[in-house]
């Protein structure tokens, strides 16, 4: 858990601004671990399959800070492909896989002691935590901003309401 999970978890007006300062500034493995929380909470592979498109592939757009869990055989990559396959088999295909239904409601854990191993807290100090006004911001805030709107549309497609008031 990274230095400012209370934040995350306490919810309203100063978790709402936290993430979006978040995003603006890319600190995104922040908003990846406020995910992983609420997927924790209803693990489903659908879930499972968004954080992983999101934050995990190799062509992700907002891929963690952990390359060193993210090689080509981690154990994640499998899970996930099993997930995707799963989604689309047929009902009688799915019977016969009865045991592998549930999503792994750990399956991201891991992630986060590495992703915070070196947490900036310097930079995360000096952010500012008040409300995003987009219409005022420019330059690399703006893009990411702009770049973030099709990846909330993905993470919200995925069963992560959570994520709206972003």
């Amino acid at each position: 858990m990274s230095t400012y999970a209370s934040t995350l978890t306490a919810g309203g007006a100063a978790r709402v601004n936290f993430l979006n300062q978040c995003i603006i500034n890319g600190y995104t493995d922040y908003v990846f671990e406020y995910l992983v929380m609420d997927y924790r909470s209803s693990p489903t592979k659908k879930k499972a399959m968004g954080l992983y498109d999101v934050f995990i592939a190799e062509q992700s757009p907002y891929q963690v800070n952990c390359n060193e869990l993210l090689g080509p055989n981690a154990r994640i990559h499998q899970i996930i492909n099993r997930y995707k396959t799963s989604s689309e088999m047929n009902v009688f295909q799915k019977i016969a896989l009865a045991g592998l239904r549930g999503a792994d409601k750990e399956i991201f854990d891991h992630f986060l002691p590495a992703i915070f191993r070196q947490e900036d807290t310097n930079a995360m100090r000096s952010m500012d935590t008040g409300v995003v006004d987009v219409s005022k911001l420019s330059g690399v805030k703006k893009s990411m901003a702009q770049s973030w709107k099709p990846t909330r549309t993905k993470l919200l497609g995925a069963g992560f309401a959570c994520i709206a008031c972003t």
